[in-house]
């Protein structure tokens, strides 16, 4: 990666927003998912990427992901409502360096028709079991799409797989955040 990509915090009305949201977006994953961490791929969450960012990328710090065949095509807003036929299945990820500790990462992703970066930040997790985790939740989609991580100081991270499931199916990453 030659240069850096700034993710800008979300500000006071985005932020206000997908708190509002919860509840709705609870309902709106379906049956057996209103435990699950909502998802926050609104609209106001992310951006997409400059020509710029998107050539400071390293694809050998991608994690390619498998299409899902089943999933819905991405229109302007069924994609989301799980309930209603939207996108279920996932991805967890986290970043692929021992010891990370950076105040937070963002997760963004690199398709044949998108490139874009949530502006929700994944900052790091304490469990009850006394160890912590830096781990989101990424929808998988009907297309190819590559997923990479930029730290809060505007490097990207490698990024790895943890496991993967189904909205509302698999309660042990039920409560990682979706971005």
């Amino acid at each position: 990666m030659t240069g850096k990509i700034i993710v800008e915090p979300l500000g006071s009305l985005a932020r206000l927003s997908n708190f509002t949201l919860v509840p709705v977006m609870r309902w709106a994953a379906g049956k057996g998912a209103w435990s699950d961490e909502p998802q926050m791929t609104h609209f106001w969450n992310n951006r997409s990427l400059s020509t710029h960012e998107i050539e400071c990328l390293n694809p050998e710090m991608f994690y390619s992901g498998e299409p899902d065949l089943t999933a819905i095509k991405q229109g302007w807003c069924r994609f989301h409502l799980p309930r209603y036929g939207g996108w279920k299945e996932f991805y967890v990820l986290a970043p692929n360096i021992e010891n990370f500790d950076q105040e937070f990462w963002s997760v963004g992703w690199f398709g044949e028709k998108t490139a874009g970066i949530s502006r929700v930040p994944i900052c790091k997790v304490n469990t009850f079991c006394g160890g912590c985790h830096y781990m989101t939740r990424v929808l998988r989609s009907r297309e190819l799409v590559d997923f990479f991580g930029i730290s809060s100081t505007g490097e990207q991270i490698p990024l790895k797989k943890i496991g993967e499931g189904r909205i509302g199916c698999r309660r042990e990453f039920g409560n990682i955040a979706l971005r």
